[in-house]
């Protein structure tokens, strides 16, 4: 039986969950036509009412409210006083309704029009329980409860196939166009400035922002669950591998990459950096953490990332450093899935994504590391206080990729502590986790090793030239000279070749040894930075 019989154009009929962008939907709506009249399946007078927030739409919108309309019918709804008989568009809306529910409820409006649009309004889960659990603290705690009906109707509406979907992920980062498709499929052709960058007032606003009629940066609306991500919902619901890639597919909430840089100063390249991390490829794939050693020199972009937890390092003791970067970078966002250490001087070689696709793909989970052999002198001087340490001692590259269970596992070891005090124990430390079905053997960031070896054979070669001359003349000149080249041979063991411009040699060893970055660089020169960026970032 259908009660109401009103006279629209075009009609809306919308059901999604509380805090899923529902107002953000029906303000687009009433942006594109002249007279509306809105019905909202609720009881919260006057916080949903459009007019009562802007009265500039005063007299382009007729709002009505009507709580539990689907069981407890107001034939009076609709007074004969109002003038709604020329309306153009009509909105029906309701929340937290089950879809049969939602769909029993608007058979009661009269309509034959073919401009007749149902509407599931729907934002990925863990943001929708997010605002919901923020709002439940700040606002109205009965209307934004989370249990199981949440997360059952979350679902119920994304697998109903009846129905146009209004996603908000979408909405916000527009991937292919995806409004201006949307918006042909619904008749709503005009998206102005003020519907994508203010906050709708009715409904609540923003429940992070509640105040603020300013819409937030998009990457903080996509990260929203990080206040909430310790509650015991979101392991439940991140241990379902199928949800996990329905995040992915459909709401762009994919597993991170945390980029942690160690440093001395600030980062030496910043823009190849920038071009690096600010394309439409990285967007919520990654995050950054920074722990220079002396901050008050950083001033580039990488400033907003310096961690917190910033502790003293020194050459060959940065161990300290390494568990602040862990424990910061795991605890902040339950989405880093890859832990990746990156030094001032690095710069990338490869497309981000392609980095982000092989890590994702191709190593099934597994930590990336690159193997050395132990040499004579480790075991001798280095490794000498490590007698407690009754696991395999393994030596490795101190840059490297690492999961998140491997990270909890270091962080939570017994035997790191033994490590902080072994000198250039970055090469070392990894032993407390390292086994073979876990580890793949691999560069990340290429270094010419092979540089520092064949310098080091030529100063051997001149130290042996002058301490013959010495002894055969006498002259503490030819000693003193002797004594500085051994002090070059000691500096170049502690590091690989320093490249001062970008030669082609470089990036192709790199690429050839299968590394996604690659190490020590200068500020480079200009017209090299722009080469990477064109054609190899």
């Amino acid at each position: 039986m259908r009660l109401f019989d009103i006279q629209s154009e075009y009609y809306y009929f919308v059901n999604g969950l509380r805090r899923s962008g529902n107002h953000l939907f029906i303000s687009w709506i009433i942006s594109n036509y002249k007279k509306v009249l809105y019905i909202n399946d609720v009881n919260s007078k006057p916080i949903c009412n459009p007019s009562f927030h802007n009265k500039e739409i005063s007299d382009k919108v007729i709002y009505r409210e009507s709580n539990q309309f689907h069981s407890n019918i107001n034939k009076n709804l609709l007074s004969k006083n109002d003038a709604w008989t020329d309306i153009d568009c009509f909105i029906f809306s309701m929340e937290d309704k089950k879809t049969d529910v939602f769909y029993k409820t608007i058979k009661y409006f009269k309509t034959e029009s073919k401009n007749c649009y149902t509407v599931l309004i729907i934002r990925d889960i863990l943001n929708t329980i997010a605002s919901r659990l923020e709002a439940a603290k700040t606002q109205k705690k009965d209307l934004f409860l989370v249990d199981s009906y949440v997360t059952d109707l979350w679902n119920e509406i994304y697998c109903d196939k009846r129905s146009i979907k209004f996603n908000y992920n979408k909405f916000i980062l527009n991937p292919d166009n995806y409004r201006v498709e949307l918006g042909f499929r619904l008749n709503l052709t005009k998206l102005s400035n003020n519907v994508l960058n203010r906050v709708p007032q009715f409904g609540l606003g923003s429940s992070f922002a509640p105040n603020s009629l300013n819409r937030s940066k998009i990457i903080d609306l996509l990260n929203r669950y990080k206040k909430y991500q310790n509650n015991e919902i979101f392991e439940s619901i991140l241990e379902d591998h199928a949800t996990i890639k329905i995040l992915e597919t459909d709401f762009m909430i994919y597993s991170k990459i945390a980029y942690m840089f160690l440093t001395v100063n600030d980062v030496n390249n910043i823009l190849i950096w920038d071009r690096y991390f600010n394309n439409k490829d990285t967007i919520n794939k990654f995050n950054i953490y920074m722990h220079p050693k002396n901050k008050t020199v950083v001033t580039s972009f990488f400033k907003q990332y310096i961690i917190d937890d910033l502790r003293p390092t020194s050459w060959g003791f940065i161990i300290d450093a390494y568990e602040a970067l862990f424990k910061t970078a795991y605890e902040d966002d339950i989405l880093n899935k890859y832990f990746v250490i990156v030094s001032e001087s690095d710069i990338p070689i490869t497309k981000f994504n392609k980095f982000y696709n092989y890590l994702s793909n191709d190593i099934n989970g597994k930590n990336i590391i690159e193997l050395w052999s132990i040499t004579d002198y480790d075991k001798e001087i280095r490794l000498k206080d490590l007698k407690k340490f009754r696991k395999q001692i393994i030596k490795h590259s101190a840059f490297f990729v690492l999961n998140r269970e491997t990270i909890f596992n270091i962080l939570k070891s017994p035997y790191l502590k033994l490590f902080k005090k072994v000198p250039l124990a970055e090469e070392f430390f990894l032993s407390v986790v390292y086994d073979t079905k876990h580890f793949i053997n691999q560069i990340v960031t290429y270094a010419d090793w092979d540089w520092s070896k064949k310098k080091k054979g030529e100063y051997a070669k001149k130290i042996k030239k002058y301490l013959k001359l010495y002894e055969e003349k006498r002259n503490i000149r030819y000693k003193e000279i002797a004594d500085e080249y051994y002090k070059l041979i000691e500096e170049t063991r502690k590091h690989p070749r320093l490249y001062h411009n970008l030669a082609n040699d470089i990036i192709n060893k790199s690429l050839k040894r299968d590394a996604f970055f690659a190490r020590k660089f200068k500020d480079l020169p200009d017209y090299n930075k722009k080469n990477l960026i064109m054609n190899i970032i």
